[in-house]
């Protein structure tokens, strides 16, 4: 988790379009990073193509992980999932993420889960 804090300025923001949710500096994005790893303890992207030009980076990747707690409502699944997301940066002049807005397919990853628990 400390590991991915440190890529991010303590005054970063996250936006998650998906969710409809902004979160500010280092502790809202690591509850909200907790909260994602508590589902998907595995959570992995991969498959990533980035693109940079100046302090501006998009990256189109793919996230896989296990379904292992209580996701959008949903309790765990055990199942292993992936969906699609894209995400762009903002940086600041010592390199760190000023700003991600991050955008997922969230009906292809709920469907995935709703489907397996049924």
């Amino acid at each position: 988790m400390e590991e991915v804090v440190a890529y991010f300025a303590a005054d970063c923001t996250f936006i998650d379009i998906a969710a409809g949710s902004t979160m500010h500096g280092h502790d809202e994005f690591r509850a909200y990073m907790a909260e994602t790893w508590e589902a998907f303890p595995d959570f992995t992207p991969g498959d990533a193509t980035f693109i940079s030009e100046g302090d501006r980076v998009a990256a189109d990747l793919v996230i896989r992980g296990t379904h292992r707690g209580t996701f959008a409502g949903i309790p765990a699944t055990g199942r292993a999932v992936s969906w699609r997301a894209a995400g762009f940066y903002e940086l600041d002049p010592d390199g760190l993420v000023k700003q991600e807005t991050f955008i997922y397919d969230s009906a292809s990853l709920l469907a995935q889960l709703q489907e397996r628990s049924q």
